[in-house]
């Protein structure tokens, strides 16, 4: 990894940057070389109280789930564990008090995935309250079957119907839409229109994808197109 200097951006205008930064010694950089570089544009934006109060709101429910550990310790060991999975120029560990919005954003998004993976309870709330990244989220619930609503043991609603007549054991599922719901809240759905209940509790649909499929164990070809595929392929 080639050394790290600050800078400031200058002006924007027709997709270039002009930036003006500090430099090493000009033999040092003669000596190593140094032609290209890696941008890390910063949000200037410090992170709104709505996210404190959010990343606050999961990192208390991770502390109670752990077995009450101070919430400070939690927040440490947190920061920690999500310094480790993004990249990043910026050295040690991120500060609550002074995150930007975007880095809280996914710092926020890390816990929500944190807690849907490791079937963290929360209580007063509903994690798609607190999730930044909505279709991230849902996907996370889908993949480890856990209701995007309540956070319960879910089984997959199909947003985009296999249709009268149709045979969810033979259809494709690729593609198609859907939600991971629990008893409850399927039976809900049902009572209302679909897009009021999606609305109401802002989900969005997620297409099904191989690793879904491979999780509820869905065909992802109907067995039309495998038919017609192996005789187009002997």
């Amino acid at each position: 990894m080639g050394e790290i200097f600050a800078g400031k951006i200058m002006k924007i205008e027709g997709g270039r940057m002009w930036i003006v930064a500090d430099a090493p010694p000009e033999e040092l950089a003669a000596y190593r070389k140094y032609r290209d570089v890696l941008i890390e544009c910063r949000d200037g934006r410090l992170r709104s109280l709505q996210q404190l109060r959010k990343a606050y709101v999961l990192l208390n429910a991770i502390s109670a789930w752990s077995g009450y550990t101070p919430v400070e310790a939690t927040k440490e060991m947190m920061k920690m564990a999500f310094r480790a999975s993004v990249i990043t120029l910026q050295e040690g560990l991120p500060s609550l008090a002074s995150m930007d919005m975007t880095e809280c954003r996914k710092f926020i998004d890390f816990l929500v995935r944190f807690c849907v993976e490791n079937n963290v309870p929360l209580y007063k709330v509903g994690m798609y309250d607190l999730a930044e990244d909505i279709p991230a989220y849902i996907y996370q619930c889908l993949l480890h079957k856990r209701c995007a609503v309540c956070g319960r043991r879910a089984d997959l609603h199909h947003v985009d119907h296999i249709g009268m007549g149709g045979n969810r054991h033979t259809t494709g599922h690729l593609g198609r839409r859907a939600l991971p719901l629990c008893r409850e809240h399927h039976t809900i759905l049902h009572t209302m229109p679909e897009q009021e209940f999606m609305d109401q509790y802002h989900l969005v649909p997620i297409p099904i994808d191989h690793r879904i499929a491979k999780v509820y164990r869905l065909n992802e070809r109907s067995e039309k197109d495998a038919s017609d595929s192996h005789r187009e392929n002997p």
